[in-house]
């Protein structure tokens, strides 16, 4: 299964590396991310923050990238996150 692309939901309280700032960051909310990069060998992954946009009625929600950070985390503190359908 190709991990690169995929959305996943990091839950409130879990522990991500900070490419950018070089510190271990403990999540104050549930984040969505996009899966950038794997590790060959390894269960840990590269990942870019997301945000929801437009989850009210009468609009499509998507997703757009947060910042320019990246994270890595290992891919079995990731759930599997799907953009909700639109609320017509």
């Amino acid at each position: 299964m190709e991990k690169i692309g995929q959305l996943r939901l990091i839950k409130k309280g879990g522990q991500v590396w900070s490419i950018m700032n070089q510190a271990r960051i403990i999540l104050s909310e549930d984040s969505i991310v996009e899966v950038k990069h794997t590790c060959y060998g390894s269960d840990a992954v590269f990942v870019k923050p997301m945000q929801l946009l437009f989850n009210i009625p009468g609009h499509i929600p998507g997703v757009i990238g947060r910042g320019q950070d990246e994270w890595s985390i290992s891919y079995n503190n990731t759930e599997h996150y799907e953009v909700p359908p639109p609320q017509f």
